[in-house]
């Protein structure tokens, strides 16, 4: 039986999402506090892009969304990992007026550092490292481009890894401050990390660096008449490098004194 509760209903980018029917009292909590941990604000819609909805049955966890079901789960915790999995994916796809590029990003004096890669890339070190030694914070996950190639903040908190599992941390927790208007990408950096690496940047091509763009980026193959215009914006005016790199606080250290 569904929890007696009002719909909660949320927007972000242009995409609008409602949680109904729940039949979990943790669930009816928690999905909407994970939504707006991850920047989605209330918002009066007549009908929500996505439609989530929670069962509980002999112990099982159901989510739905539109009526496909996104994940099937006996723990509590992870039926809010996969709706906030889900939630970003989907974000990223429908947002009508951005492109969303798996990213790293910090500010730094009036411009962009963006550190393209997926998860395990080891992005979110060398963002945390920026972000202690000043630079700005606009994302650990995503690279929000308008149609200028501007970058907007999507500064959730960091998914700082620890043994066994992921911790959410709060930019101020780090001691540094969220960025708070779009910027101009200065800087793509293509890194990996690897032990005992030295960092030796190479200026790459713009070609290079817009490769490196779409590789990252959710919507490409879906819509890359909307993508490819804006990545091209992000690249034109941006220096580009490549390295791999060992440790995170030297070459963060590196980049912030590249520009004197």
């Amino acid at each position: 039986m569904a929890v007696n509760h009002v719909p909660v209903t949320l927007s972000a980018y242009g995409v609008s999402m409602c949680l109904g029917s729940c039949e979990d009292p943790f669930a009816v909590e928690a999905l909407p506090r994970r939504a707006r941990a991850l920047g989605w604000t209330e918002a009066a819609v007549p009908r929500a892009d996505l439609e989530y909805a929670c069962t509980a049955d002999d112990g099982v966890l159901r989510l739905r969304c539109n009526g496909e079901t996104v994940t099937s789960a006996y723990d509590r915790d992870a039926l809010v990992d996969a709706f906030d999995n889900h939630l970003k994916i989907e974000l990223a796809l429908r947002a009508p007026h951005h492109v969303f590029v798996h990213a790293g990003v910090v500010g730094w004096r009036g411009g962009a550092i963006v550190i393209p890669g997926r998860s395990r890339a080891g992005k979110t070190t060398l963002v945390e490292a920026l972000v202690r030694a000043g630079a700005d914070y606009y994302s650990d996950e995503f690279a929000v481009l308008d149609a200028d190639g501007r970058v907007h903040p999507y500064a959730i908190p960091l998914a700082i890894r620890a043994p066994g599992r992921r911790a959410a941390v709060p930019v101020d927790a780090l001691g540094g401050r969220a960025g708070t208007v779009p910027l101009p990408v200065d800087r793509i950096v293509i890194t990996t990390y690897q032990p005992s690496a030295r960092w030796r940047p190479r200026t790459i091509s713009p070609a290079l660096g817009l490769l490196a763009l779409m590789d990252n980026t959710v919507a490409a193959q879906q819509a890359p008449e909307k993508t490819m215009p804006v990545l091209r914006r992000a690249v034109e005016r941006a220096q580009l490098i490549r390295s791999r790199r060992g440790d995170a606080g030297a070459v963060a250290d590196a980049l912030l004194g590249a520009t004197g």
